[in-house]
C-alpha cells in the first residue's frame, strides 16, 4: 500500500471512529432520559443493550484507526480519548446495574457484567498488542536507519578510493608526458649532433659551409630552448553560460582529450575545469565505471551545447540590451566585442541568418546613440542602393568603426570637454532659475513664477526647446561628430 492509499484509508477509519462516538453519546443521552423513571425498564434494557453494541463499534474503528496512523502524536491523542471513553462506559455500566433491581434479571445482568469484563480484558490486551507493534516497529525504523547510514558511508570510501585512483592516474599521466618530452629532447639532441658531426666531416674544407651549419645549429638550438621556456597554456573554465560553451569545448579538446587516453582521467580533469551550475550537473559521474566522460559529455551538451540555445542566448544578450549613451563608448565597445563574438560562433554554427533578422537589426540599432543611428540611416540605404539587404556584418564593422574612434585619444578629450560644457550650462542655468524664483513671490505668499512653458529657454542652443534630446544644436554637432 503507498502513501496515499495509506492516508485515505487512515481518513475513512477516523471519520468512522468519530460517527460511532457520535452515535455513543446520543444513546448516552437517551438513556439518562429513560432512567428517570422505573417504568422504562424494559426500554432502558434495549438502549443499553444498543449502546453495547455500539461500543464495540467505536473499539474495532478507533483499533483500525491506530492500524493506519503513522503519526504519534496524533496516535497518542487517539490513545486518550479512547481511555477518556472507556472509563466513560464503565462508570455508567455501573451506574445501570444499581438502577436495575429486578431478581429475575439478576442471570441476564451477570452475563452482560461478564460479556463487559471480557470486553474490557478485551481491550487491554488489544492494547498491550497495540504498544507492541508500535515498539517492534520503531525499532525496524532505527535498524533501518542505520543500515542506509553505514551505507552511505560505504559509498563515501567507495568515492575517496576512486578519487584517489584518479589522483594517481593522474600524476602518472603528468609523468608520463614528461619523460617523453624529455625523451624527445635527448633523441632531437642525439639527431643533432650526429647531423653536425656528419656535416663537419663531408665539410671540413670549407669555411663558408661550416657557417651555414653553425647557425642552423644555432637556429635549432634556440627554437628547442624557446620552445621549453614557454609557459603552460592556460585552460578555460566554464561556469554553464551557453554563450562560452563552444570555445570552453574547443580548449579542452586541444589541451586535454588529445593528450590523455584514459577516459577517467579526461573526466577528473573536465570536473576540474567546470563550475557552479554546470560542476553539479556532472561531478556525480565518477560513480560510472564505464563511459563516465561521454556521460559527462553527453550532460555538457544537452544542456548548454544546443546550437538553438547558444544562439538565442546570443541574440538576447544583443537585442535585449540597455540603450546606449551618446558618451558612454566603453558600452559603444562592449556591443562591438559582443557582436564579433555572435558573428563567429554563429558562423561556426551555421545560424548567421537568424541574427541578419530585419527585425533583430533594428533592435540594435535602436540601442545606439541618435547620431549613430543617423548615420547608420546612410550606410543602410546605401547597401539597399548597391541591391542588397543590410547584413548584420555591416552593422557590427560599422559599431566596431565608431567604438573605436570614441575610444581614441582624440575622441575621448571631446567627449571630456563636451561633459564638461553640458554640467556648466545646467549650473548656470540653474542658478539663473532659483534667483528669478526667489524674487517672484506675491503680496499673498503664494508663489507666482515668471516663466511660463512656452517661455521656457534651452539652456545649450538658447531656444524655446524644453528637452535636450529634442535641441537642434545639440543633434547637428552630434550628426557631425
Amino acid at each position: 500500500m503507498d502513501s496515499e492509499e495509506a492516508e485515505r484509508a487512515y481518513e475513512e477509519s477516523r471519520k468512522k471512529r468519530t460517527v460511532n462516538l457520535s452515535q455513543l453519546t446520543k444513546l448516552y443521552n437517551e438513556l439518562e432520559t429513560k432512567m428517570i423513571s422505573r417504568d422504562n425498564v424494559k426500554t432502558v434494557k434495549i438502549l443499553f443493550t444498543k449502546l453495547c453494541d455500539r461500543y464495540e463499534h467505536f473499539k474495532a474503528a478507533h483499533l483500525e484507526c491506530l492500524d493506519f496512523c503513522t503519526n504519534s502524536d496524533i496516535i497518542e491523542t487517539l490513545e486518550i480519548n479512547f481511555d477518556s471513553s472507556q472509563k466513560n462506559f464503565i462508570e455508567f455500566r455501573e451506574r445501570y446495574n444499581e438502577w436495575i433491581r429486578e431478581p429475575e434479571k439478576a442471570k441476564e445482568e451477570e452475563d452482560k457484567n461478564s460479556r463487559i469484563t471480557s470486553v474490557s480484558r478485551t481491550s487491554s490486551s488489544t492494547q498491550y498488542r497495540l504498544k507492541l507493534a508500535r515498539a517492534n516497529r520503531l525499532k525496524a525504523e532505527v535498524q533501518k536507519k542505520m543500515a542506509e547510514k553505514q551505507e552511505l558511508e560505504r559509498a563515501r570510501r567507495e568515492i575517496e578510493m576512486k578519487e584517489q585512483m584518479l589522483e594517481r592516474k593522474s600524476q602518472l599521466e603528468e609523468a608520463k608526458l614528461e619523460e617523453s618530452v624529455w625523451q624527445e629532447e635527448e633523441e632531437d639532441t642525439e639527431s643533432t649532433e650526429n647531423a653536425v658531426s656528419r656535416i663537419e666531416c663531408t665539410t671540413a674544407g670549407s669555411l663558408q659551409s661550416n657557417s651555414s651549419i653553425d647557425t642552423a645549429f644555432q637556429r635549432l638550438a634556440s627554437t628547442l630552448q624557446e620552445g621549453f621556456n614557454l609557459p603552460k597554456p592556460e585552460l578555460l573554465t566554464f561556469d554553464g553560460k551557453p554563450t562560452d560553451y563552444c570555445k570552453f569545448i574547443k580548449n579542452f579538446e586541444t589541451n586535454v582529450e588529445c593528450r590523455v587516453t584514459d577516459d577517467q582521467l579526461k573526466l577528473s580533469y573536465l570536473i576540474q575545469y567546470c563550475k557552479g551550475e554546470a560542476k553539479s550537473s556532472i561531478e556525480d559521474c565518477v560513480l560510472l565505471e564505464k563511459k563516465g566522460y561521454e556521460r559527462a559529455r553527453s550532460i555538457l551538451h544537452s544542456r548548454y551545447g544546443r546550437s538553438h540555445m547558444i544562439v538565442r542566448s546570443y541574440i538576447e544578450n544583443l537585442v535585449y540590451g540597455a540603450p546606449i549613451k551618446a558618451s558612454d563608448f566603453e558600452s559603444l565597445s562592449k556591443l562591438a566585442l559582443e557582436m564579433q563574438k555572435c558573428e563567429i560562433t554563429l558562423s561556426q554554427l551555421g545560424y548567421v541568418s537568424d541574427i541578419d533578422n530585419t527585425d533583430n537589426l533594428r533592435k540594435i540599432v535602436k540601442r545606439l546613440p541618435m547620431h549613430l543611428r543617423v548615420k547608420w540611416v546612410d550606410i543602410a540605404h546605401s547597401i539597399t542602393e548597391n541591391g542588397r539587404e543590410p547584413r548584420f556584418s555591416d552593422l557590427a564593422n560599422f559599431i566596431d568603426k565608431k567604438s573605436r574612434l570614441a575610444s581614441s585619444m582624440f575622441g575621448l578629450d571631446l567627449v571630456r570637454e563636451n561633459s564638461n560644457t553640458y554640467r556648466k550650462d545646467i549650473d548656470k542655468h540653474t542658478d539663473m532659475n532659483t534667483r528669478e524664483k526667489v524674487s517672484t513671490f506675491a503680496s499673498n505668499n503664494m508663489y507666482v513664477s515668471k516663466a511660463t512653458t512656452q517661455d521656457r529657454k534651452c539652456i545649450y542652443c538658447n531656444g524655446t526647446c524644453t528637452n535636450l534630446e529634442l535641441c537642434v544644436k545639440i543633434q547637428v554637432y552630434e550628426f557631425n561628430r
